[in-house]
């Protein structure tokens, strides 16, 4: 399939807006593409269920790529503090953090961390089909969307017989946990801590994230300004006579 780029649209959304109609498009069209994927997905390694609304509004952000009125993917963020006892108790994705893992992030200072979940393509979009790597791309849209938020890293999980690793490899993640399981398959825990010090490798893709990314549609209820004026602390008391 030949791409015209004029197509593509980067959209970041918070997902409670499904609830919102106009203002949601095209979320619910990336909806049902995620779904399929991730059901069958979830089918081929035994755990087969049915995805709901539910399982995407929990997100804290939802990006997703179109092509004209086809959605391509979409990639699911959430933000987590790692020294909070509840996220660490609670979150499925900090539990795979073990000591050392976690007292590098702390030591570089990187406390509040976004979570990479949920990468999805499309089967119309994948490499055999298009000449545009179309995982990657989202995976550098996705450093985009962290240098926008008041996170200090990235965090993300992969099975290491998907190839997904390949891709946050080239993204420059870095290893800092292997060898335990996820769906009965080795695992490995990654991090990206380069906020101050973004040295990402040059890619052919990089024309292309920057002009996706400026002539984003960003659908976010709470920006980085908001959270930064919240964690000033609260405003002196003016007494008025």
């Amino acid at each position: 399939m030949k791409i015209d780029k004029a197509l593509l649209r980067y959209y970041v959304f918070d997902p409670r807006l499904i609830n919102y109609g106009d203002l949601c498009e095209p979320l619910p069209q990336t909806f049902q593409v995620w779904k399929a994927v991730w059901e069958n997905e979830l089918s081929a390694i035994g755990r087969m269920r049915s995805l709901r609304a539910d399982d995407l509004i929990r997100y804290d952000l939802a990006c997703c790529l179109m092509y004209g009125d086809q959605p391509i993917g979409a990639h699911l963020y959430s933000f987590y503090n790692l020294k909070s006892l509840l996220h660490r108790d609670t979150h499925c994705l900090l539990t795979y953090f073990d000591e050392n893992s976690l007292n590098l992030c702390l030591s570089k200072g990187c406390q509040i961390l976004m979570s990479y979940e949920y990468l999805t393509v499309s089967p119309n979009f994948r490499k055999r089909e298009v000449p545009i790597r179309f995982g990657d791309l989202l995976l550098r849209l996705g450093v985009k969307v962290f240098l926008s938020t008041h996170a200090e890293g990235i965090v993300t999980c992969t099975r290491d017989t998907r190839r997904v690793h390949e891709m946050i490899e080239r993204v420059e993640f870095e290893r800092v946990r292997s060898g335990f399981q996820i769906h009965n398959e080795d695992s490995s825990l990654y991090v990206y801590l380069k906020k101050d010090d973004l040295t990402l490798k040059d890619s052919d893709l990089d024309p292309l994230v920057e002009d996706l990314w400026i002539n984003r549609v960003d659908r976010r209820l709470i920006t980085k300004a908001m959270v930064q004026s919240l964690t000033k602390g609260p405003r002196p008391l003016k007494i008025v006579a």
